[in-house]
């Protein structure tokens, strides 16, 4: 049998953590076209609920190129909103996505 290079969990949930001055949004799953349609608007919309939004991206499984342009959405939506964007715990699998798609400087990691 071969391996599946998908992800390991077909669809994304999100945690919400309130912390103080900022909030967390715990990632697991698998951020695609899915779950953009699902809960990119969401995601969108965290960023006027705090003057910082970390993605815990520990338990992310899986970036597709449309999982990349809701994170560069979310790049643009926040600088608009003065919200500073913090990523943590992030996969080695997902740390090489946002380098390969160049927006990986673009986060401060915590």
């Amino acid at each position: 049998m071969s391996e599946s290079s998908g992800p390991k969990s077909c669809k994304l949930s999100i945690a919400r953590e309130p912390g103080a001055g900022f909030l967390r949004l715990r990632l697991s799953g698998a951020l695609d076209a899915t779950a953009g349609a699902e809960y990119g608007d969401a995601m969108l919309a965290a960023l006027g609920e705090a003057p910082a939004l970390h993605l815990h991206m520990e338990d992310l499984d899986y970036v597709s190129s449309a999982g990349v342009r809701i994170l560069v959405q979310l790049i643009k939506d926040a600088k608009k909103a003065e919200c500073v964007l913090k990523l943590e715990a992030v996969s080695p699998l997902v740390e090489e996505v946002l380098e390969i798609s160049g927006i990986k400087d673009s986060f401060e990691t915590v």
